[in-house]
């Protein structure tokens, strides 16, 4: 069975932030994304996002080891566990 292409694109994404590519991070979420993080608060827009991940300079990275992607035409869901590094 196909991969639902949600998922392709959210897996498409990871590996963009493995690889700290900022264009393809961009081409894979709308302009209204509302990022959720456990424990923080939520960010909205594609600006405010990438600003706070791929802006925050050189020396910032976030790196994801994807345990499962689950999704269907409404929602996706990616177990990950991500590391993000400032500074070494």
């Amino acid at each position: 069975m196909a991969e639902h292409p949600n998922i392709t694109v959210v897996r498409e994404l990871m590996e963009a932030f493995n690889s700290g590519d900022e264009d393809r991070i961009k081409a894979r979420m709308a302009q209204d994304v509302t990022w959720h993080m456990i424990g923080g608060e939520n960010t909205e827009g594609l600006e405010a996002l990438t600003a706070s991940m791929v802006g925050a300079g050189d020396d910032f990275s976030i790196t994801t080891d994807v345990h499962d992607i689950v999704g269907n035409d409404e929602h996706v869901i990616a177990l990950v566990n991500a590391t993000a590094n400032v500074g070494g």
